[in-house]
């Protein structure tokens, strides 16, 4: 099977994984256009894990109740933002490509995905 991409995003964790909302996993193919808005994406959503366990590494030893802190807030702000963004191109196709958490692959023949990428 010929494809007129080669990369693209496949949905690992969250709404439109294979152990989301459908059987089978989102891909969203990479035009080179959007890549850069992409990858800042990625790199946001990234942020957001660490941040996420730094902070709740924090609360557990502090035995206080928990708290987020600003620069997760603050990277969680942008996520959104982006998250916005890729949907007001085409990229995501809803607000559930937000709650999804991605990883760029090369596509393969054999890949269990949904090429519509839940659209």
């Amino acid at each position: 099977m010929a494809y007129e991409f080669a990369w693209g995003l496949l949905a690992i964790d969250g709404d439109c994984s294979a152990n989301g909302m459908g059987d089978q996993p989102d891909f969203i193919p990479i035009h080179k256009e959007d890549f850069p808005l992409i990858a800042s994406y990625l790199r946001i959503q990234n942020e957001c894990s660490v941040l996420s366990i730094e902070n709740w590494f924090k609360n557990i030893d502090s035995g206080k109740k928990w708290k987020y802190s600003r620069k997760y807030q603050n990277a969680m702000h942008k996520s959104h933002l982006l998250g916005n963004e890729l949907i007001s191109l085409g990229v995501f196709h809803h607000k559930w490509h937000k709650r999804t958490t991605w990883k760029i692959v090369e596509l393969e023949d054999n890949y269990p995905v949904d090429l519509k990428g839940g659209g």
